[in-house]
């Protein structure tokens, strides 16, 4: 079992700490650990808090099911995230994030932690800022930073032989000369071709 003595500087709840520990593991990329971890505090009936975690690379929403028997994990990677708002109240506090397609919201967090979710997701922003201007200009563009766009300008052919001297004759030229290349077949009463006449 992982140590969770260290998320507990801010009076987190133990025992939601402890479960999220137990199963969020699973979700995790190699090598990314928990950095840190918010719990809700519900005024009159706490007992099946939910609770925000976040690591360098994403943020998960952990909430308890069925009387605290079972947990749903919602994830968004910290480059998705588009942006994070935090309301505070008398005594708790809001957490509101928003990607392209989804919008979260997490309530009744202790102020001192939200307010650390807060600046973990200001430190993720700034280090973000630079990739979401980059696809906000590949969606301009409609070219992403993994397409090559090749264009292919065939180089003149010159002919086989000389030119030659006089341009060549159009058909209706050829006409008005009264000089055709083509015989002319004729045709009998009933559409049939007749002989060729030259």
């Amino acid at each position: 079992m992982v140590s969770c003595t260290h998320y507990l500087t801010e009076g987190q709840d133990p025992k939601t700490v402890e479960k999220l520990m137990g199963n969020v593991t699973v979700l995790l990329a190699a090598g990314e650990e928990i950095e840190y971890v918010a719990v809700q505090q519900k005024p009159l009936f706490n007992a099946f808090p939910d609770c925000v975690a976040v690591t360098p690379m994403r943020i998960i929403f952990c909430r308890l099911r069925n009387f605290g028997l079972s947990m749903e994990f919602k994830t968004y990677l910290w480059e998705d995230v588009q942006a994070m708002q935090f309301v505070g109240n008398v005594s708790s506090a809001n957490i509101t994030v928003k990607t392209a397609r989804v919008t979260e919201i997490m309530g009744y967090l202790p102020q001192s932690q939200a307010r650390k979710l807060h600046d973990f997701a200001k430190e993720r922003e700034a280090e973000y800022a630079g990739q979401h201007l980059l696809r906000n200009r590949e969606q301009a563009t409609g070219l992403t930073s993994r397409e090559i766009k090749i264009s292919y300008e065939p180089s003149p052919v010159e002919p086989n032989g000389p030119l030659p001297d006089k341009p060549l004759k159009t058909d209706q030229q050829r006409k008005s000369s009264g000089k055709t290349s083509l015989h002319q077949t004729g045709y009998d009463r009933r559409g049939n071709a007749a002989l060729p006449v030259y």
